[in-house]
């Protein structure tokens, strides 16, 4: 189960990322931004990995109860402040909302997204190759830890 649970978290948070990113930063912004948001986990384990030898000295269960409670209240956080799009979100401006569909859209009118090509998703040899390779880098992580906690 906790490897079901760890290729569907895995799957999903990269993409959503990319999602919102291309939703509500406008171009010239993008690549700053997205470099600040995908530093974010590296500074993230910075600051966990001495953080869990100090909550190890108390209780290494204390660990997982900390980190558990933190992940259910930023989920929590993030499915209640985040929107999919500016249209969506009913606490910025008209302003705001303009500014960044021009930027984006280029006509501040949001045109229609296309249809996804899942066939040729889905035929698609480069596709396969990085699915595999991102599948079996997971599995090669958990693996090479699970010692650490058996």
């Amino acid at each position: 189960m906790f490897i079901i649970f760890i290729f569907i978290n895995f799957l999903f948070k990269v993409p959503c990322t990319h999602a919102l990113l291309a939703k509500w930063i406008p171009p010239a912004e993008r690549s700053r931004l997205g470099a600040m948001v995908y530093a974010g986990a590296q500074f993230g384990t910075i600051i966990s990995m001495p953080l869990s030898g100090l909550l190890a000295e108390y209780s290494w269960p204390l660990i997982f109860f900390v980190f558990g409670a933190m992940g259910v209240v930023w989920s929590v956080l993030f499915l209640w402040t985040v929107h999919e799009d500016p249209q969506s979100n009913p606490k910025i401006s008209e302003d705001e909302k303009k500014y960044i569909n021009t930027a984006i859209w280029g006509n501040g009118v949001i045109d229609r997204s296309p249809k996804i090509p899942w066939r040729s998703v889905l035929s698609s040899m480069p596709f396969y190759a990085i699915l595999f390779a991102h599948v079996r880098k997971i599995v090669n992580i958990m693996l090479n830890t699970q010692h650490l906690f058996l």
